[in-house]
């Protein structure tokens, strides 16, 4: 072989070489060739979130929950939502893609986790569309997920980690903030916990008791903080035994022109309270660390303390 001639095979390599390379490092934004109509039809249908309706998570066992878009905004089975985990949801439905076919025999189903019976579905409501997908488990390269359409034997490696959002509960869906205020707009702040109460206002320069006397300014800032986005850990339901407990303080937060900018009743108790907005139906549950952040005893709202 002349040099010249293996200075052109390497060469070829070379480019062969980058050329293989730059297709691993920026694969297509096609979808497979070999994927079906129906999935394909699905993944485009939900393309966009302001043409979906509704979307349905159905586990293999449970209840089914239903997030639904009214008025620009989503509930999940009538209550709201928590709005960054749905926009995580539409985010990975609007970026999947689907990689290859892995199966077409239904043998393999079940140590996919897309076996009747036994699997996560997620139906959407469109404009002009509604479909279905079966979900597994989570493929073998990071991020993806396997995947079939409802009453088909073929699974696909789909580009998009939507397992995680699958498998989330009712609750996990739920908008855990209590209240979340202006607190610029705030004037007045009267606590009352476990049989003591005290009232903050808000003066030239600092905060102080209802009587001129001065306030720790960094307890005072955390009473702020915790208004302007108070979330709670979770939930309660009325026979819970937290929730029994009788009432043992609030936080009511005041505008300069006397109007009441948000009542907020909490349970007794040592450990987690519940927590209800006055005005909402919901109960939260909210840990200690959070109630003495909201609602402190007066003695940490003492200057040096």
């Amino acid at each position: 072989m002349s040099q010249k001639t293996l200075k052109k095979l390497v060469l070829a390599l070379v480019v062969a070489s980058a050329l293989w390379g730059i297709v691993t490092v920026y694969p297509s934004d096609e979808r497979a060739a070999d994927a079906s109509s129906e999935l394909v039809a699905f993944l485009e249908g939900v393309g966009e979130e302001a043409s979906i309706h509704a979307v349905r998570l159905r586990p293999p066992a449970g209840d089914t929950v239903e997030l639904t878009r009214t008025d620009g905004s989503w509930t999940v089975n009538e209550f709201p939502t928590d709005s960054s985990r749905v926009a995580q949801l539409f985010e990975v439905l609007s970026s999947a893609e689907v990689r290859e076919l892995v199966s077409r025999n239904a043998a393999n189903h079940g140590r996919m986790g897309v076996a009747d019976g036994d699997t996560h579905t997620i139906e959407v409501d469109a404009e002009g569309y509604a479909g279905a997908m079966v979900l597994g488990e989570a493929g073998a390269r990071y991020g993806t997920t396997y995947v079939r359409v409802p009453g088909e034997d073929e699974v696909y490696l789909l580009e998009g980690n939507l397992s995680v959002h699958a498998r989330r509960s009712h609750d996990d869906w739920r908008s855990k903030r209590v209240v979340a205020l202006d607190t610029a707009s705030i004037e007045r702040i009267d606590v009352s916990r476990d049989g003591s109460t005290y009232s903050l206002s808000r003066g030239d320069s600092a905060w102080t008791f209802e009587d001129g006397s001065e306030t720790n300014e960094a307890t005072v800032r955390n009473i702020l903080s915790e208004l302007g986005d108070l979330r709670a850990a979770g939930f309660l339901s009325e026979g819970d035994s937290v929730a029994g407990l009788p009432a043992g303080g609030s936080v009511v937060a005041v505008a300069a022109d006397g109007t009441t900018l948000a009542s907020i009743e909490l349970g007794s108790g040592e450990g987690e309270r519940w927590v209800r907005r006055l005005g909402d139906a919901v109960i939260y549950r909210m840990g200690s660390y959070r109630i003495d952040r909201v609602a402190p005893v007066r003695e940490r709202l003492e200057p040096g303390a």
